[in-house]
């Protein structure tokens, strides 16, 4: 009976393991798949979010942003902008391509991506300030050849207007091909070229009139005006004394003033000497002198090759002591004479200088003065009187040719 109840005993040891054995099996079975679930989850999570591709369409976006940013020419305009632009995009690509090496489940294009668009935005920007710092460029470009083109129009009129010295004219022309290429450079897009050639042809043209403002500098020369002024009073106070006719020529002015006792009784339109901004100083110069002469023959139709014609005096004693002087210097050449036979003549109303040094009326004007005037009647021939004339009127043009609008 004792054994039979001992072996309805509750077995304390054993039945407690087999219990515990199951609830590991158990817990195994739970826990295992979850596990697996959670490294597959852990091992598919680079892939799903993306971490893992490469982010080509980033890299197309950033690398278009770069190669337009170059095709503006940003790192000609914005250079600091450009380097940095290089270099962001330089290193973007370097982390892509460590990125790639590394094993899928290890890769993360997250940053690569990031790097892109920033290159993307930083391109953008580096272009707009290209663009940007371009078009400053243009506008100054287009500044610069306005000013140019002011001061040329300066200098053109004033060559116009009076005979340039050779190298003044030289000077001049090279501003005009340079102001020429300015424009062309503009149009091929190269602003910074335009705009040093326009600044270019401004200094030459400058320098064309600098050149000949000591040739036009003796028609407002206090000295020189005074001269001539005091040649005009004598003149005009003989002319009152005797009650005779007298003439006056203003060179500057084109023009040849007929005077009786004193008084204004004529004027004409008179063309000068080709070179009619000198005084003449010796033959084959084309100047018209300047001095007090008078008419020693009177030459009627037929015996003048311009119509009529009234021979002067020239040279006379001034004109003498004046070439021997420059001879002195050495300011001319073996063989250079004093010239002579200057006239007042017909064929002249052109409204141009262009006798060898002769003072040259309308056919109709020579007609009229030629019945007013007699052998011995005076003539005096001026510069100008420091006003009114083609020569003093320019002074301020040649002093600044940038003071010309533009029309």
């Amino acid at each position: 009976m004792a054994r039979f109840e001992s072996l309805h005993q509750p077995l304390p040891l054993r039945l407690p393991k087999v219990r515990r054995h199951r609830l590991r099996v158990r817990l195994w079975m739970v826990l295992l798949p979850l596990t697996l679930l959670a490294l597959a989850g852990l091992a598919v999570y680079p892939v799903l979010s993306g971490r893992t591709t490469e982010p080509i369409e980033a890299h197309q976006v950033a690398h278009l942003a770069v190669e337009n940013a170059r095709e503006a020419r940003a790192a000609h305009w914005v250079p600091a902008e450009m380097a940095k632009l290089e270099a962001s995009y330089r290193a973007a690509v370097f982390e892509e391509r460590l990125q790639a090496g590394r094993i899928l489940f290890f890769r993360n294009f997250g940053p690569v991506s990031e790097a892109f668009r920033a290159v993307h935005k930083l391109g953008r920007e580096t272009m707009q300030a290209s663009e940007d710092r371009c078009a400053q460029i243009v506008v100054d470009a287009q500044s610069a050849i306005k000013r140019a083109e002011r001061t040329l129009r300066g200098a053109n009129l004033a060559a116009e207007r009076m005979p340039f010295p050779h190298g003044a004219r030289m000077m001049l022309q090279t501003a005009r091909i340079h102001f020429s290429e300015a424009g062309i450079y503009l149009d091929e897009k190269d602003p910074e070229q335009a705009a040093e050639r326009a600044n270019v042809a401004a200094g030459e043209a400058q320098a064309s009139c600098r050149a000949a403002l000591p040739l036009a500098a003796r028609f407002v020369d206090g000295g020189q005006v005074g001269a001539w002024r005091r040649m005009i009073d004598e003149t005009l106070a003989g002319s009152r004394r005797t009650g005779g006719a007298a003439v006056i020529v203003y060179k500057e002015k084109n023009l040849l003033n007929l005077y009786r006792g004193g008084k204004l009784i004529r004027s004409y339109a008179a063309d000068m000497g080709s070179n009619s901004i000198a005084t003449k100083l010796h033959g084959g110069d084309r100047a018209t002198p300047e001095g007090r002469y008078q008419i020693t023959s009177k030459k009627a139709r037929g015996q003048s090759r311009y119509y009529k014609a009234m021979l002067l005096n020239y040279p006379n004693d001034e004109d003498r002591r004046r070439f021997e002087q420059a001879r002195r210097r050495g300011e001319l050449s073996r063989g250079t004479g004093l010239g002579g036979l200057i006239e007042i003549h017909g064929e002249g109303g052109r409204g141009d200088d262009w006798t060898l040094g002769c003072v040259a009326l309308s056919n109709r004007d020579i007609d009229d003065l030629f019945s007013r005037v007699e052998v011995g009647t005076p003539v005096t021939i001026v510069g100008g009187d420091g006003r009114g004339g083609a020569f003093s009127d320019l002074m301020p043009m040649l002093a600044d040719p940038d003071s010309v609008p533009v029309p």
